[in-house]
Parts: C-alpha cells; structure tokens; sequence
C-alpha cells in the first residue's frame, strides 16, 4: 500500500508538535485518528505517530526529536500545514466512489482550552451540527478554520482541522444563510 507524507501541528495542553505523519494513500487523515483495534492489530490505533518533529513547550523553549507517539486522546486539534493534503473523496473531481455522502459545510465556533476556532463541519442535507458531535468517531474534521490562540494571542488560518471531541468545552451552529458569507475556498 503505497503512503504519503502529510506535516501535520498537533496541538495539545502543554506543547505545540509539527511534524510528519505517514498516510495509507487510500484514507483521510481523520479515518487515520479515528481507527480503532478492530482496523488495526497493533497499538497504533491508540498513537499517532510523528516524525521529524518540532516541540514548542508551554514555556518557550523548543525541541526536536527523530520521532513521538502521541496518545490519541492528549490531542486537542490536528492541523494541516499544506492545503489540500488530508482531504477526502468528495474533494476530487469527476465521479465519487460508493459510498460517497455529498456534505454541506455549516459554520460553528468550537471552544477548546486555550483556543477558539470558527470554521465548517460539514453535514448532510438533514443533520444539524449535534447529528455530527453524536457520531461514535473521536475527531470530527473541520474546515476554513480562523483559530484563535488565546494564550499568546495570534490567530492562525487552519483549511483543515480534526477537532478531538472530548477537548471541546463548547459548539454553537452558526445560522446556516448567515455563515456562507465568511466561507471561502482557496487553493495555495
């Protein structure tokens, strides 16, 4: 199975980490977080694996290491550097394969510790924002992304992340007509 190369910040409560995860071509960086031991044989479903990694701590100083396994459930958000590198089927062009769900992006603002975010899940016709918090997955993806790092004060432009579930203190659905002014799809 052949795999790609996708720099990736994991943002966690103490420590800021970039670096590189391995992607099977044929999966999503959020089918990568939410894989559990019945996809998997080994204790990866538990880790995230990173190479080549960057460490900023809570308290300025910086690191490198060759690679760290990051416990799944420490992360807080998963971003993408580059765009379009962790997308999935329904980014591609001509016919989809089954089983292919055509999604409406509908905005929210997602409150995390020590970040705010409003960017887009993306629904099918008839949920609402809670139909996708209920999912069984641990990390729901959201796109166009304005983050806010209320510790140092920076706002970052994100076009992908996945959000870990348990680290949200807070989602609120923005009116659906009212968010489509602030989406804008880009290509770097």
């Amino acid at each position: 199975m052949s795999t790609q190369s996708v720099v990736v910040v994991v943002h966690m409560e103490t420590q800021v980490l970039t670096g590189s995860v391995s992607l099977p071509s044929e999966k999503r960086l959020s089918d990568l977080l939410n894989s559990n031991l019945k996809e998997q044989s080994d204790t990866s479903s538990m880790f995230l694996e990173l190479t080549d990694v960057m460490i900023s701590n809570a308290n300025g100083s910086k690191e490198r290491a060759k690679t760290i396994y990051i416990n799944k459930n420490s992360i807080h958000m998963l971003r993408t550097l580059k765009y379009d590198s962790a997308r999935g089927i329904g980014a591609q062009d001509g016919p989809k394969k089954h089983p292919f769900i055509d999604k409406v992006p509908v905005g929210v603002t997602i409150r995390l510790p020590g970040y705010d975010l409003n960017g887009c899940l993306h629904c099918t016709k008839i949920q609402e924002v809670a139909h996708v918090l209920a999912q069984k997955r641990a990390f729901v993806p959201c796109t166009n992304n304005k983050i806010h790092d209320i510790n140092k004060d920076e706002w970052l432009d994100a076009d992908f992340i996945a959000v870990n579930k348990s680290q949200i203190t807070s989602c609120r659905q923005e009116e659906r007509n009212a968010f489509k002014s602030h989406i804008s799809y880009h290509h770097n």
